[in-house]
């Protein structure tokens, strides 16, 4: 571990007592994450693997791939939700459609029945 500074270990000091701490730790020991387990792992844990990176570096550089993979998710939510809505319009659009076919129909019948009926 690198030395941090009063600060650095006070928030150090402070998620050592998270019961996920040492599972973190060993995985800082091998080095990078696999992407395979960070894309299994919860958002929470995502969440405290990088606070904890961050608490044992001075040295920002290399550590934001928890948050790459935190924004990875959102924008793959938001997508998601975005094909959703997508298809909602798509078929309201398309039962609209119908609709003004139908109703053109029937204003056609009422029209020729209008004429018929004062032609007699």
């Amino acid at each position: 571990m690198i030395d941090t500074g009063t600060g650095g270990q006070e928030a150090l000091d402070g998620l050592q007592r998270d019961p996920r701490y040492d599972a973190a730790n060993k995985a800082f020991a091998r080095g990078a994450v696999p992407y395979s387990q960070l894309r299994t792992m919860s958002e929470d844990d995502l969440i405290f693997h990088h606070d904890v990176l961050v608490a044992q570096t001075k040295a920002r550089v290399g550590i934001d791939y928890y948050l790459s993979e935190l924004a990875r998710r959102d924008a793959e939510e938001a997508t998601n939700e975005m094909i959703a809505y997508t298809k909602r319009v798509t078929d309201m659009t398309r039962m609209m459609a119908w609709l003004t076919v139908i109703i053109t129909l029937l204003t056609i019948i009422s029209v020729v029945t209008t004429i018929v009926a004062v032609r007699r």
